[in-house]
C-alpha cells in the first residue's frame, strides 16, 4: 500500500477545509434567512376586480423590514424572505421602511435583555461583511445603508432612497404618473448603533437615516 507523505496529507486536508469554507460561504447566508426569516409559500384566492382596483388606487407604505440584514441581493427577484424590489413593484408598495439591525442579544427576550452578547457577528462573518463591521455597530449600520443605496443605483430609476422631505414630495409627485416606482426609507432599530456618541447622528443622516 502506498502511503501519502505528510506534506501531501496536509495539502489535501487544507484543500478540504478551503472547499468546505467556500461551500459554507455560498449556502450559509441563504440558509440562515430561510431558517430565521422564513416565507412559506401560500396560495391565495384571486382578488375581485373591485378589490384589485382599490389596491391599485392606494399609496401603500410598510414601516418595517429587516431585509438588509440578510445577504440576499434585493435587486434580484426571489422567493426567500418577504421583500425585494421586484415584489415591492408587483405589490404596489410605494414606500418601504428598511430597519437596520446592528445587534441582537442571546437569548432574545421582550424585556431584560443583556448587552454582553451579539448574534449579528455570526451573520457578518458568514456573509463576508467588511472587517470594520465585526466590532463596530456604527459600521454595520452604515454598511447596510450603503447596500440600499447600491440597489437604488442599480434599479434603472424604479427604486429610490428617500432622505429628505423634498425627496418624498418629488417622489410622490413622480409616482402619480408612473405607478411602477417604489422607494425606501432607512431607520435604525435601537439607538445603540450610535455607540454612545451623538456626533454619529450626522453620519447616519448623510447616509439617508432620518
Amino acid at each position: 500500500m502506498r502511503f501519502f507523505s505528510k506534506k501531501r496529507l496536509l495539502f489535501l486536508l487544507l484543500s478540504v477545509i478551503v472547499a468546505l469554507m467556500m461551500i459554507g460561504f455560498a449556502i450559509a447566508p441563504s440558509l440562515a434567512e430561510r431558517t430565521f426569516n422564513p416565507s412559506p409559500l401560500q396560495t391565495f384566492p384571486p382578488l375581485s376586480d373591485d378589490v384589485s382596483e382599490l389596491h391599485e388606487s392606494l399609496t401603500v407604505a410598510d414601516f418595517h423590514a429587516d431585509s438588509l440584514l440578510w445577504g440576499r441581493d434585493l435587486s434580484v427577484s426571489s422567493e426567500d424572505g418577504y421583500v425585494d424590489i421586484s415584489r415591492l413593484l408587483e405589490g404596489n408598495v410605494a414606500l418601504q421602511m428598511f430597519t437596520v439591525v446592528t445587534k441582537v442579544p442571546t437569548p432574545l427576550q421582550l424585556e431584560g435583555n443583556a448587552d454582553d452578547s451579539d448574534n449579528i457577528i455570526k451573520l457578518a462573518l458568514l456573509q463576508r461583511w467588511p472587517v470594520t463591521t465585526w466590532s463596530s455597530l456604527k459600521s454595520r449600520a452604515l454598511y447596510q445603508a450603503r447596500r440600499l443605496h447600491d440597489y437604488a443605483r442599480e434599479s434603472s430609476g424604479q427604486f429610490s432612497v428617500i432622505k429628505t422631505q423634498g425627496d418624498l414630495m418629488a417622489y410622490l409627485s413622480a409616482r402619480e404618473n408612473n405607478r411602477l416606482l417604489s422607494a425606501g426609507l432607512l431607520g435604525l432599530e435601537g439607538a445603540h448603533a450610535l455607540e454612545g456618541d451623538l456626533d454619529n447622528v450626522i453620519g447616519y443622516l448623510t447616509q439617508g437615516f432620518g
